[in-house]
């Protein structure tokens, strides 16, 4: 078959296995950065398998499994989601705890964490000035939403600065800590114990009789749902540091192996091993690039290497290291070890062949020739 080059500009449309097409999309700067794990409805994602989704505008590499699911009323689930974002590690989230990791457990399609910000001050002359007093909305992928006031604010806590609301159109209250979605989902959240400017979920009650309620403890969480007069309770446990070391639900089990990719000074560890009940096993290696002696502003350092699906299908990402530069508000560049390929082999259940990711500058020029604004993916595929 002939090599395909995928191009994504303003209103380019192509026929492949883009998920969730969206509209048009514009390049990515480093100040986007902390916007770009999770899914953005607004995005098209590249998927060669369907637990991957390859961000076209950022770069970001995403890997999404649902490891439980239960029914609930009028077709709405439970479901337990684990996802692995490649950029960027995070020490926020409900279920790490200050656990650095880029992997993510939560309940789908749900906001599992707020981030609270300081009082508003007196006067708010810019979008800008507004976000950096509103609180930021959570989810289980790893994406977060900023939201703005509901009502004109006048400065310092009041009824006008008390609700805000997300470009999802999701509302919260920051005075009872209730959050309103807008399929009528309210949810209720809690202030961690080491942090009352983080907070977490502890029950969700959707306008079909789903209530779902979850209770943390030290070293687990019990999440019940009610549907009607039936009851089911799953666990999720532990570590020291609060990332998930096992599941269990209806006397099944599954098992969370961790691996060090991390360096002294900056532990972090990640999934190796995912053991299902059935004995089925996912296996994942991290990247084994040596970590540059200065800043630690990289995306993918230790990122994902290789995926080996319970088929014994293997799924390898390459990268290299691309500079970025960008002269707003002060000039700055950042190296970045971004991914350049991703290679299957294996049996059935893993798109075969050789996907090249290549990554250009606003001006057209290779990422690897010199500086560049901004990045614009390409990929090739076999």
């Amino acid at each position: 078959m002939h090599s395909a080059t995928v191009r994504y500009c303003l209103c380019f449309v192509a026929c492949l296995t883009w998920a969730g097409l969206a509209g048009a999309q514009s390049s990515l700067t480093i100040a986007d950065a902390g916007a770009n794990k999770g899914l953005h409805t607004e995005r098209s994602y590249f998927s060669p398998e369907p637990f991957e989704r390859f961000d076209t505008l950022s770069g970001n590499l995403m890997l999404s499994f649902t490891d439980l699911a239960l029914p609930g009323n009028a077709g709405r689930e439970l479901r337990i989601q684990r996802t692995y974002n490649n950029h960027t590690p995070t020490v926020y989230g409900p279920t790490h705890g200050g656990a650095l990791t880029r992997w993510q457990f939560g309940i789908a399609g749900i906001v599992m964490g707020i981030q609270e910000r300081a009082a508003p001050p007196g006067s708010f002359p810019t979008l800008e000035s507004i976000l950096y007093t509103t609180p930021s909305l959570w989810m289980a992928d790893g994406s977060h939403e900023r939201t703005t006031y509901t009502s004109q604010p006048n400065g310092h806590p009041n009824p006008a600065t008390m609700e805000v609301m997300s470009p999802s159109f999701v509302k919260y209250n920051r005075q009872t800590r209730t959050l309103t979605m807008p399929d009528g989902t309210v949810g209720h959240y809690e202030p961690l114990p080491t942090s009352q400017s983080e907070l977490r979920l502890t029950a969700y009650q959707d306008p079909f009789g789903n209530l779902v309620e979850l209770l943390w403890a030290p070293n687990e969480l019990i999440i019940t749902q009610h549907v009607g007069t039936d009851t089911r309770e799953v666990s999720l446990s532990f570590d020291e540091v609060g990332r998930v070391t096992s599941m269990h639900y209806n006397q099944r089990e599954w098992l969370y192996e961790y691996v060090d990719v991390g360096v002294p000074e900056r532990p972090q560890k990640e999934i190796a091993r995912v053991v299902l009940p059935g004995g089925q096993e996912w296996r994942f290696t991290y990247d084994t690039a040596t970590q540059p002696a200065t800043g630690w502003n990289w995306y993918e350092w230790n990122g994902v290497a290789s995926v080996t699906t319970p088929s014994k299908g293997v799924i390898y990402y390459d990268y290299a290291e691309t500079l970025v530069y960008e002269p707003y508000p002060v000039d700055q560049s950042e190296l970045r070890r971004t991914l350049v390929a991703r290679r299957s082999e294996g049996p059935r259940g893993t798109a075969s062949g050789t996907w090249q990711v290549k990554l250009f500058g606003e001006n057209g020029t290779d990422a690897e020739i010199g500086h560049y604004y901004a990045l614009r993916p390409e990929i090739i595929t076999p």
